[in-house]
């Protein structure tokens, strides 16, 4: 009983492991690259603020 109990376990874990490895693999380069840019418009935000001042003068 407690050996199966210690094999579920690992093959739950195991099983874990291998469906976010799959995850990750499938995950196309654009979504990884957005994910690069978001974060870089977000430090330059908290860097710089956010001003509205030259939008509105494009408009």
């Amino acid at each position: 009983m407690e050996q199966d109990k210690k094999t579920n376990l690992k093959f739950n874990i195991m099983a874990i492991i291998l469906i976010a490895i799959f995850a990750f693999s499938i995950s196309p380069k654009t979504l990884q690259n957005d994910t690069f840019y978001t974060i870089k418009i977000g430090e330059y935000i908290l860097e710089n603020g956010i001003t509205m001042r030259r939008s509105i003068l494009m408009a």
